[in-house]
C-alpha cells in the first residue's frame, strides 16, 4: 500500500485508539486533506462527535468505549458509501503508535499540499489556454487568485509563515529551517536535537554548516535577548537587502532605452513585488494589533439592537475588500495521478 494511504489510516486509527489526539490535530488537519472519501468521512465524523461532546471523545487511551468507534462509522455512513463496521479494526492495526498522530497528520497534509497545488495549477493552465482562444482574462485571473489563496491557506497550516531566506547567511537559513521543523512537530529544541535535524536534512556537510558551528550558535550562554527583537532585526535586514536588489533591477530597466515606457512601468512594478512582500511582513513585525475601542452604553430606554443600528449608520463606510476568488480547498478536486496514494 502507498505510504500516504497508510498515513491516512494511521491518523484515523490513532484517533480511534486515543481520542485525545484530536486536540492536537483538529485545529489544522481537515477532512478535505484526506485523499480517500472513506477517510474524509471518518475524520469528519470524529470531529463532529467531539463537537457534540460524545462521551468517547474524552476517554483515555485504553478505556475508549465501543460507541466511540461505532457511532463514528454510523456517522460516516451518512457522508459516503462503503464504510463498513470492520474497517476501523484495519485502521487501528495500521497505526504503529497513537502518540505519533501529529507526525502521521503532517504526512497527510503534505500529500494534500502536493495534490491541491497540482490541481489548481492544472486549472490555471487550462483557464489560460481558454482565455487565449477567447481573447479574455477573467478566468485566468480567477484561477490565479484561487491558487494564491490555496498557497496562503496551506502555508499557514503547514507553518510556512517563517522565511529562512530572510537570513543572508546560508548556514543560518538551514538552522532556521531545522528550528521551525522541530517547533512545528512539538519536539524539544536544544543543541543536540537541532544538530540531529540539521544532519537529517543533509546540511551538515562541513561547507555550509558543521557540528561545532551549530553548537556554538545555539550556545544558551552566547544567545540572550528577545526572539521578537532579533526576528524584527532579521526582517529589517532582509527589507534593506531586497530594496537594494529591486533598485538595481529597476535601474537596469530604466537604462534600457529600447524598452517602451509601458513595459518599463510593468517590469518595474514586477521587480518591486518582492520588496512589497517583505515590507508587509516588516510592518507586521513592528506593529502590534490595535485594541478594540469600547462601545458607549446605550441610552436608557433604548434597546441594544436599535443602539447598534444607530452606531452602524454613523460609522465611516469603507469599500469592501474583494472576496477571495475561490475557497482554498472547497473546489471539487481534479483527480491527478501525481502524488495521489494508491
Amino acid at each position: 500500500m502507498n505510504p500516504l494511504a497508510r498515513a491516512e489510516q494511521a491518523v484515523i486509527g490513532a484517533v480511534f485508539l486515543d481520542p485525545a489526539q484530536l486536540d492536537r490535530l483538529g485545529s489544522w488537519l481537515r477532512p478535505e486533506h484526506f485523499y480517500r472519501p472513506a477517510h474524509q468521512a471518518l475524520y469528519a465524523s470524529v470531529l463532529a462527535l467531539r463537537d457534540r461532546s460524545h462521551p468517547g471523545s474524552t476517554a483515555a487511551a485504553g478505556s475508549v468505549p465501543v460507541s466511540w468507534v461505532a457511532d463514528a462509522v454510523t456517522e460516516a455512513g451518512t457522508r459516503t458509501r462503503g464504510v463498513t463496521a470492520s474497517y476501523p479494526h484495519q485502521l487501528a492495526a495500521a497505526c504503529p503508535n497513537p502518540g505519533n498522530a501529529v507526525v502521521y497528520g503532517r504526512m497527510v497534509l503534505e500529500g494534500a499540499i502536493h495534490r491541491t497545488v497540482a490541481e489548481h495549477a492544472v486549472r490555471l493552465h487550462q483557464a489560460a489556454r481558454a482565455d487565449t482562444i477567447r481573447g479574455a482574462t477573467e478566468e485566468t485571473l480567477l484561477r490565479a487568485d484561487a491558487l494564491a489563496g490555496v498557497l496562503a491557506d496551506l502555508g499557514r497550516r503547514w507553518g510556512a509563515d517563517a522565511r529562512p531566506e530572510d537570513f543572508a547567511d546560508p548556514g543560518h537559513q538551514q538552522l532556521y529551517r531545522a528550528l521551525g521543523a522541530l517547533n512545528h512537530r512539538g519536539e524539544p529544541v536544544d543543541q543536540l536535537t537541532v544538530l540531529w535535524e540539521v544532519q537529517r536534512r543533509g546540511a551538515l556537510n562541513g561547507h555550509t554548516l558543521d557540528a561545532e558551528r551549530v553548537v556554538r550558535v545555539l550556545d544558551p550562554l552566547a544567545v540572550a535577548g528577545s526572539a521578537d527583537y532579533f526576528g524584527e532585526r532579521v526582517v529589517g535586514a532582509a527589507l534593506v537587502r531586497t530594496a537594494a536588489e529591486s533598485a538595481q533591477q529597476v535601474r537596469a530597466l530604466a537604462e534600457d532605452e529600447a524598452l517602451p515606457a509601458g513595459r518599463l512601468i510593468g517590469h518595474a512594478l514586477h521587480a518591486l513585488g518582492p520588496l512589497d512582500e517583505v515590507r508587509r511582513r516588516w510592518h507586521t513585525a513592528r506593529t502590534a494589533p490595535a485594541p478594540e475601542k469600547p462601545q458607549a452604553p446605550a441610552p436608557a430606554g433604548v434597546s441594544p439592537d436599535r443602539a447598534e443600528a444607530a452606531r452602524a449608520r454613523s460609522r465611516t463606510r469603507r469599500a469592501a475588500p474583494p472576496a477571495p476568488a475561490a475557497a482554498a480547498l472547497s473546489v471539487t478536486p481534479v483527480r491527478t495521478s501525481r502524488r495521489s496514494p494508491a
